[in-house]
């Protein structure tokens, strides 16, 4: 299964890290730049993949049957759109751009 990619000119840049991380994946602030009715600019968190690979093909699978009525487990999960490619602020004020690999995210 591929990940979505998202367009990153849909958010502000750079993101800026949270004094909160998942395990080992560290959490950035990303801001919409035109939240849609109903969300604000901080409707969505960002998640550093590098560390957290093996949610993605999760995420991309309740995406994938979120619409059909059964799988109800879908709407206690934030909102996915898919994976985007944005710098960020890191805790010490550092801008870190995202690395570039073959069969990278």
């Amino acid at each position: 299964m591929g990940v979505t990619q998202v367009d990153p000119a849909l958010f502000v840049s750079p993101a800026t890290s949270l004094a909160v991380s998942g395990g080992t994946a560290p959490f950035y602030t990303i801001k919409l730049v035109s939240p849609k009715p109903g969300q604000s600019d901080m409707h969505f968190i960002g998640k550093d993949l590098a560390h957290a690979e093996d949610e993605v093909g999760f995420y991309e699978e309740m995406k994938a049957v979120s619409a059909e009525p059964s799988w109800i487990i879908s709407e206690f999960l934030f909102e996915y759109l898919g994976a985007v490619r944005l710098p960020c602020v890191d805790r010490d004020g550092n801008v870190r751009f995202p690395p570039r690999a073959e069969g990278d995210l």
